[in-house]
C-alpha cells in the first residue's frame, strides 16, 4: 500500500473515532437529564379550605381508576397529587387517588369529582358503593357544604347546604350529624317595613337611633335587618368525616400511615 493511501485511511479512522466519542458523550448527557421517577412521600393532611373528596373502603387503586374512567393516569405522591388535582382552571383539574391508608381506605380528591348537586350524583354514589361497600363524600365550599353516604348500593344520606340558606336532604340524619354542632353561621337579611319608614323619614338620624342592629339598604332605601343562622363550616364537615370514615385534616395527628404512590388523572365518568 502506498504511503499516501495509508495517510488517508488513518485520517478517516480518526474522524470516525471522534464522531463515535461525541455521540457517546451526547447520549450520556441525555440520560442524565431524564426526569427522575417520583418518590413516595409521607401521608399529608388536607388543608381545611375548599375541598371535595370521597372515602372508599378498598385497597384497589386501579379498580377505583377504572370505575371513574381514568383512561390515562400518572403515578404520583401525596404532595404533587393534592396540588395538581386542585388547579384554578377546573378544566385542567384532575382527581388524585391516594395511596392506601392504614391498609383499609383510599381517598379520592380534586375538582374533577362530580359536584354533589349534579343530576347524576346519586348514580355515582350508588355505583361506587356497590363496588366498594362504603362510599362517603364531602364538600367544603365558601358558604356551601355537602355530605353524602352510601352503603352497598343504597344512598343512606344526602345533604346539601347552599348559600341561600336552603338545605336539600335525603335519608335520616346520622348520629354524627346530630352530635356535632354546626360551628359556623350564615348571614341572613329580613325586610323591615317599620325601619324602612323610619329611614326614609330621617336618613340622617337613622343610624344614631338604631345602633343596636346590623342592617343593609336595598336599591330603593329599603332596610334589611341582618341576622345569622347556625350553619356548617369546614370544621363541621371534617368532624363528620371522622365519624363516617376518616378525617383527612388530621391524618398526621391520628397517626395514619400510607405506603407507595397514588394515581393522578382526568376522569370521564358519566356526568
Amino acid at each position: 500500500m502506498r504511503p499516501k493511501h495509508c495517510i488517508i485511511i488513518t485520517l478517516i479512522l480518526f474522524v470516525f473515532n471522534c464522531n463515535s466519542e461525541k455521540k457517546t458523550a451526547t447520549d450520556n448527557i441525555v440520560e442524565e437529564t431524564t426526569k427522575p421517577l417520583i418518590e413516595a412521600d409521607s401521608i399529608q393532611n388536607f388543608h381545611p379550605s375548599k375541598r371535595i373528596w370521597m372515602a372508599l373502603k378498598t385497597k384497589d387503586q386501579k379498580k377505583v381508576a377504572s370505575i371513574m374512567g381514568l383512561e390515562k393516569y400518572e403515578v404520583t405522591n401525596w404532595e404533587l397529587g393534592i396540588k395538581n388535582s386542585y388547579q384554578t382552571n377546573r378544566i385542567d383539574s384532575r382527581v388524585f387517588i391516594s395511596p392506601v391508608i392504614n391498609d383499609e381506605w383510599i381517598i379520592v380528591t380534586g375538582y374533577d369529582l362530580p359536584h354533589i348537586t349534579h343530576k347524576k350524583f346519586e348514580d355515582f354514589a350508588i355505583e361506587l358503593s356497590s363496588a366498594f361497600g362504603h362510599f362517603s363524600y364531602y364538600y367544603v365550599g365558601k358558604e356551601t357544604f355537602g355530605l353524602a353516604k352510601a352503603t352497598d348500593g343504597n344512598l343512606d344520606r344526602y345533604v346539601y347546604y347552599n348559600n341561600n340558606s336552603v338545605v336539600t336532604e335525603k335519608g335520616t340524619k346520622t348520629l354524627a350529624e346530630k352530635n356535632i354542632p354546626l360551628y359556623g353561621s350564615l348571614i341572613q337579611y329580613k325586610f323591615s317595613e317599620k325601619l324602612t319608614k323610619d329611614f326614609k323619614k330621617s336618613p340622617s338620624t337613622f343610624k344614631g337611633l338604631h345602633t343596636d342592629i346590623e342592617y343593609s339598604l336595598g336599591p330603593d332605601n329599603e332596610v334589611y335587618v341582618e341576622y345569622t343562622i347556625p350553619w356548617p363550616n369546614a370544621k363541621y364537615i371534617y368532624e363528620v368525616a371522622e365519624k363516617w370514615s376518616i378525617n383527612p385534616s388530621r391524618f398526621i395527628e391520628n397517626n395514619f400511615t400510607s405506603q407507595g404512590l397514588g394515581l393522578l388523572g382526568k376522569t370521564n365518568y358519566k356526568y
